[in-house]
């Protein structure tokens, strides 16, 4: 029997194969930033110290609305007490939608402090979901785990409103407002962002924010109030930034 009987099938074999690949990579998309920032600021709290931060992260999504992904940012442990870790890793995965007008996500997200060194454990693990209405984003948290370590804090709720609006071209402007709802000895406090950003070539965005509290007093705990050092970290303060969409 001749070989071309044989040869035929396979290159079809081969050519509906390598189709099926970039079939199912086009199924995916991955998205990043990464970004300079003058300050982390986590739910109104300085997470640095009140000194600068470098931040960056990836998500894998594919289009049946699964997803999942990575991000990071360096902390202080001296003043806000991560146990000897210099570092923040966020891995989340879930699930994105949208039904008419509506966006909606749901998924679970661990924060991960390696080299932790003394102390209780502050990693911490939390489910989240959220509604998008044109501008405004509605978002909820709820911890699964203790509360970044605070003693019988698991079931502690975070909601947080934002606001995200064009005003021309390049430039933008933000607002949110939070509640963390503390369980036993985590306390509730609010915390405000109010930012403006200009958009600059190749993916790149400068911006400032102005973080401010309510319930950042002494009778506030945990991830809230005085630093190690005595320093006030969810006093009022601005960020400076620049990052970079990928």
């Amino acid at each position: 029997m001749s070989s071309k009987f044989f040869v035929a099938p396979l290159v079809a074999l081969c050519a509906l194969s390598a189709s099926g690949v970039a079939q199912a990579a086009d199924d995916f998309t991955v998205t990043g930033t990464a970004g300079v920032y003058s300050d982390y600021r986590f739910r109104g709290i300085s997470q640095t110290g009140k000194k600068p931060a470098l931040q960056g992260g990836f998500t894998v999504a594919h289009s049946s609305g699964f997803y999942v992904g990575n991000w990071n940012s360096n902390v202080d442990s001296k003043d806000v007490l991560f146990n000897g870790s210099n570092l923040e890793m966020d891995i989340f995965g879930g699930y994105a939608t949208t039904v008419g007008d509506f966006g909606l996500d749901a998924g679970v997200l661990q924060y991960y402090y390696p080299g932790q060194t003394a102390g209780g454990n502050v990693d911490t693990t939390e489910v989240y979901g959220s509604v998008k209405y044109g501008p405004a984003l509605l978002k909820v948290s709820y911890a699964l785990t203790e509360y970044f370590g605070v003693p019988d804090s698991d079931g502690t709720i975070y909601t947080n409103l934002s606001l995200s609006q064009p005003i021309t071209e390049k430039i933008a402007v933000s607002a949110a407002a939070g509640f963390t709802l503390g369980e036993k000895n985590q306390a509730d406090y609010s915390d405000y962002m109010v930012g403006v950003s200009y958009a600059l070539p190749q993916n790149f965005t400068v911006g400032l924010n102005y973080h401010f509290n309510a319930g950042k007093g002494s009778n506030v705990s945990g991830m809230t109030g005085m630093g190690a050092t005595g320093r006030e970290l969810g006093s009022d303060g601005a960020v400076l930034y620049i990052s970079k969409a990928f």
